[in-house]
């Protein structure tokens, strides 16, 4: 069984319920692998989860404020208003029990193990603060010390265990790791998926089910392809809801300007060109994971300086909106864009329906009472 510990940042990227880290959670219901949390990493990750979440929440009723203050008294809006107010209060108050009892159902559902932090830890951590040795970048970099009592919880199972895998991105804490005799590291719980004997083990899954490899191979064919590109046009909700910011975003040098800021609102559904079904995974009973990209247009908004908006006002083939303008002359610009779109969309399949049922109802999706429902979520989003 392989000992895998997630870090922080891997938390934070996947989500408890992402596509890699559902495929995650076969492996582990299947003792594939055994998964640790550090206790400091679950703490660091319910902590950001919630006050990025209250951050979110705060600018919404600041926003709804901004709308309540413009109306008259007696507009019929104001009640809508002060009830979108109130409804995000009693969000905000329920945040962190629910974000806290969604992580402790993750960890029981999965078995997964949490590992406290070494209470003998502090004389290490200390002296490797002051000699900028293991995870410090340099010495008395107190930025790194969470790491550092992460590291020591990591060195305590690995006594135990002998071997372990363990996916993070931080850079010095990677380096050091790395360097450790009896860990593998990886960037990512995609590129640990995609290790050979995690891949035979998922396709090994797939093939105690008769019917799961008839419908993977359909899927990747042009047939559905086809008619969910042309649900996802006549539906278009699933499209129109599409939100991206600007770590989501890629190619922004394409703007020919320095840009900050980036959001994708609102893409245009009967823009969508070139849908493409990328790959295909059964997660769990009657549910698969297709991936996807496709190009539409969208509203691309930003943020630069006046003076390079003046450069961009002289191209004749652009139409920037000017929307605003900071007295240091930071501008809020946008304009519409084509973007090619990435992301996964996962197919609930209600019953046990065999494989030429399915092609029937892929044909006819987004009817009432079709037994075949669809859910979006796109990731990424490169500047055309």
């Amino acid at each position: 069984m392989n000992n895998l510990i997630l870090d922080t940042n891997i938390l934070h990227q996947e989500g408890l319920h992402s596509r890699n880290m559902q495929l995650l959670m076969r492996l582990s219901a299947e003792q594939h692998v055994q998964i640790h949390i550090p206790e400091l990493v679950k703490r660091e990750y319910l902590t950001k989860r919630v006050s990025e979440s209250i951050e979110k929440i705060q600018e919404a009723h600041n926003k709804i404020s901004h709308i309540t203050k413009k109306l008259k008294k007696d507009n019929s809006l104001q009640a809508h208003t002060l009830e979108a107010q109130n409804t995000l209060r009693k969000i905000e108050a329920l945040l962190e029990p629910e974000v806290t009892k969604e992580f402790d159902l993750w960890v029981k559902h999965f078995n997964i193990t949490i590992i406290p932090i070494d209470q003998n830890c502090l004389s290490t951590v200390i002296d490797d603060y002051f000699l900028g040795n293991g995870v410090y970048k340099k010495p008395k970099n107190r930025e790194d010390i969470p790491d550092a009592i992460i590291n020591s919880s990591i060195m305590a199972l690995l006594k135990e265990k002998q071997f372990l895998t363990v996916i993070l991105k931080d850079g010095a804490f990677k380096k050091h790791l790395s360097s450790v005799r009896g860990i593998a590291v990886f960037d990512s719980v995609d590129e640990f998926l995609l290790q050979k004997e995690n891949k035979d083990k998922l396709d090994e899954l797939d093939s105690l089910y008769e019917t799961i490899d008839s419908i993977k191979d359909y899927l990747i064919t042009k047939e559905p392809s086809s008619s969910i590109e042309q649900y996802l046009i006549s539906a278009r909700t699933d499209i129109e809801d599409i939100y991206l910011e600007s770590e989501q975003i890629s190619s922004t040098d394409k703007l020919e300007i320095t840009t900050f800021g980036e959001n994708i609102n609102y893409p245009e559904a009967e823009t969508i060109s070139e849908f493409n079904i990328c790959n295909v995974a059964w997660l769990t009973e009657g549910v698969f994971s297709l991936e996807v990209d496709f190009k539409a247009e969208a509203t691309l908004g930003y943020c630069g300086h006046y003076g390079e908006y003046i450069y961009l006002e002289e191209d004749a083939e652009r139409e920037i909106s000017f929307d605003s303008m900071s007295g240091d002359g930071i501008c809020d610009l946008s304009e519409a864009r084509s973007f090619k779109f990435t992301g996964y969309l996962q197919l609930f399949i209600d019953g046990e329906l065999d494989i030429e049922a399915i092609k029937k109802h892929i044909k006819n999706i987004g009817e009432d009472g079709n037994p075949i429902q669809l859910s979006l979520d796109i990731e990424y989003a490169d500047i055309q």
